[in-house]
């Protein structure tokens, strides 16, 4: 059965400059057609997902209220026997959940982690990228197969560690 990718965007403001530079922050919200038969469905692997969240000071507001919530909207869509880990990243890396498996009411228990998150410091996307990695190997090593994915939540403005992408 063969359908289509729907994407839905979401914007912090309804208008921009019309001469000058303006920021705008998007959620796209994309949602990819059914499978097809439950047995199909459940023939996938089980994922071992790690949200890489920045929370520098340059993500206060609502850049950190939509990374949240892209996180929560990401989390509940998990199905029972992945894993999930979320980190966090401004000058220093926070770990709120490594390798977690999900189960009935995980859900509940992330949210409030994911609400606990506040901004600060400088931007070490790439040491919160590498915690994440890190994380993944281990889980991976658990004898499980996994599918190991990452998603980074971030607003791209790298100032502190690795800045340079050609490093």
């Amino acid at each position: 059965m063969c359908g289509r990718v729907q994407t839905q965007l979401h914007f912090d403001r309804l208008s921009l400059r019309a001469n000058g530079t303006s920021s705008c922050y998007v959620i796209a919200e994309v949602t990819a057609p059914p499978v097809g038969p439950i047995e199909n469905q459940a023939l996938r692997k089980p994922l071992s997902l790690a949200l890489v969240i920045d929370a520098s000071g340059s993500m206060h507001g609502s850049p950190l209220s939509a990374a949240r919530d892209a996180a929560m909207g990401i989390s509940r869509s998990l199905r029972e026997g992945d894993r999930l880990t979320i980190v966090s990243f401004d000058d220093e890396v926070r770990t709120f959940c490594e390798g977690m498996l999900v189960q009935p009411g995980s859900a509940e228990n992330l949210e409030r982690q994911l609400h606990a998150l506040t901004t600060g410091g400088c931007t070490n996307l790439e040491k919160g990228w590498r915690t994440a990695v890190d994380i993944l190997k281990t889980v991976d090593a658990s004898g499980q197969e996994y599918r190991n994915q990452i998603v980074l939540l971030t607003d791209g403005h790298a100032n502190s560690g690795v800045v340079c992408p050609e490093q």
